[in-house]
């Protein structure tokens, strides 16, 4: 007898693999992507891999948040704040994320959750929201959507600030003036108007989150989108706590953290969780203790994948408000910057190497572009940057890398020549590895570079040409760097919005309303 055919198992609805990581399964969705439950095969860990949808993808305003929601957390190292270890790109071009894979729930879901948080647990949840913030302010990330849901508490006790998706570099004004982002119940006034924000609305936000989390209803509730905005922008919350010693003693502090002026209301994350602190301590209440990372480890050769592996942590008492920040070696890269500057104004060709202990880099110069990078340095070169992102196979990489050692041809090139990437694919991916190799070397304190003077005709044979103009590799190298004095050396006025020049000697122009706004060159670089 012929055996019945046996239904066939349902196909799961996420794909095996998404760049390096191996999808075990999903773990949710949004709007704008999906997130899921991922191993990484190299550093031997679990991560929760956020990819956006292909469909928003083609939206490049879209995809740039997305990028930008990568780039802003990976600028920071704090127990409060989730830890994202890598941007890549699928195979269908659609960004991801991959963060630290968290057990717990988030804020919305535990706070209607049985049995109830205590008001103990309530206060130190928005403490820990408040030290992650500070951390975030101070390095010129503010959040612009704080509420229940981008809280994350783990199974260990501890408090992850998540998704800064909407999140705006506070030195560039990237959001566009008048444009309303956040979720509407928690939003400040201003972000109601359209104004620029900074911290102090993240701020105004977390007061209203701690509103609810004590009164069990959101201060400015109201059927339909303008009544909330009307609400936050004209009326004051009713503070109807219980009548009782603990809760009243709440109602100044929350006075202090909603006034509609931002002027009135705390003035950093700090200044409101003291103002927390002793009504926790009255209670007995204490922050949940913060996990302190670990001191920084002595300086890697270059960003190899172990680097970002979990640090060691400890366990600390929670961390006085005058507390010292561990210290950290701050590299002014303005003379590099100056040297990029001559060579784009000049229209110099050649090669711009960088050099330190047994490693070599170089950026090569045609007429004043940049036309890509080289790198000695394991981890570093074109190929492992295009599997680490996910735009090539490592089985791919290692059949043109054959053809590159018996022919003595450049890998893009063979990658071309082979079908594996199209031209288009490639010149972006050499942005992409020129990027990473200037963004390496500007972190480095020991590091030495030159500029070696050749002449046109020594690159006549490169095929493929991805013409980088240094202005916007400098642009983006400095608003890496946390340390607003250099920052301001090389880019000017840090409130500006900043775009490319259409020549390299323009200088910075100013607008007639606000926000300023400045075009950037090299020429600008130092001022």
């Amino acid at each position: 007898m012929t055996p019945e055919p046996q239904p066939e198992a349902p196909a799961p609805d996420f794909p095996p693999r998404v760049g390096k990581y191996d999808i075990l399964g999903r773990l949710g969705s949004g709007a704008m992507g999906v997130v899921y439950h991922a191993h990484d095969p190299l550093l031997e860990r679990d991560v929760a891999l956020k990819v956006m949808l292909p469909q928003i993808a083609r939206d490049p305003e879209q995809k740039h948040r997305f990028e930008r929601e990568a780039r802003a957390v990976a600028r920071m190292m704090h127990p409060n704040v989730v830890t994202v270890f890598d941007l890549g790109y699928h195979s269908d071009g659609s960004p991801y994320i991959a963060m630290e894979f968290l057990g717990g729930n988030d804020l919305f879901h535990s706070m209607r959750a049985t049995p109830p948080l205590t008001l103990e647990r309530k206060v130190s949840i928005v403490v820990s929201v408040l030290e992650g913030l500070a951390h975030a302010h101070k390095v010129g990330i503010v959040h612009r959507d704080i509420k229940p849901a981008n809280v994350f508490l783990t199974d260990e006790g501890g408090v992850k600030i998540m998704d800064f998706g909407v999140a705006r570099f506070a030195m560039g004004n990237i959001t566009s003036t008048g444009m309303v982002v956040g979720t509407a119940e928690y939003m400040s006034p201003e972000q109601v108007r359209g104004e620029v924000v900074d911290g102090r609305s993240d701020l105004f936000s977390t007061g209203a989150m701690l509103y609810e989390l004590v009164r069990g209803t959101r201060p400015f509730h109201a059927d339909g989108i303008m009544a909330i905005f009307y609400k936050i922008t004209h009326d004051d919350p009713a503070f109807d706590f219980p009548y009782t010693p603990e809760y009243r003693a709440l109602i100044p502090i929350l006075a202090k953290a909603l006034p509609k002026d931002a002027a009135a209301r705390y003035q950093n994350a700090a200044e409101f969780a003291d103002a927390l602190r002793p009504f926790a301590a009255g209670l007995g209440l204490r922050p949940m203790p913060a996990v302190a990372p670990s001191a920084p480890a002595p300086a890697a050769p270059a960003r190899a994948p172990e680097a970002v592996a979990n640090p060691p942590t400890s366990v600390l008492p929670p961390r006085p408000a005058a507390a010292a920040e561990t210290p950290r070696t701050i590299v002014d890269p303005s003379p590099l910057f100056q040297l990029m500057r001559e060579i784009y104004v000049g229209g110099r060709t050649g090669h711009l190497h960088f050099t330190r202990p047994k490693q070599w880099r170089s950026l090569r110069f045609l007429k004043g572009q940049i036309l890509h990078a080289t790198s000695d340095v394991e981890g570093e070169h074109l190929g492992d940057v295009l599997v680490r992102y996910g735009l090539l196979a490592q089985q791919d990489l290692d059949r043109a890398r054959v053809v590159v050692l018996s022919e003595r041809k450049k890998l893009g090139t063979v990658l071309d020549s082979m079908g594996l990437m199209a031209k288009e694919e490639l010149e972006s991916s050499i942005k992409l590895h020129v990027r990473e190799v200037l963004f390496n070397v500007t972190e480095m304190p020991d590091v030495k570079f030159s500029f070696e003077e050749l002449g046109e005709d020594t690159f006549l044979e490169e095929e493929l040409r991805s013409r980088v103009a240094p202005g916007e590799m400098i642009l983006e190298a400095a608003r890496r760097i946390q340390e607003p004095a250099i920052v301001t050396a090389v880019l000017g006025d840090i409130d500006r919005v900043i775009a490319p020049a259409s020549h390299p000697m323009l200088g910075p122009r100013s607008s007639p309303s606000p926000p300023p706004t400045a075009s950037f060159s090299p020429a600008w670089t130092g001022r």
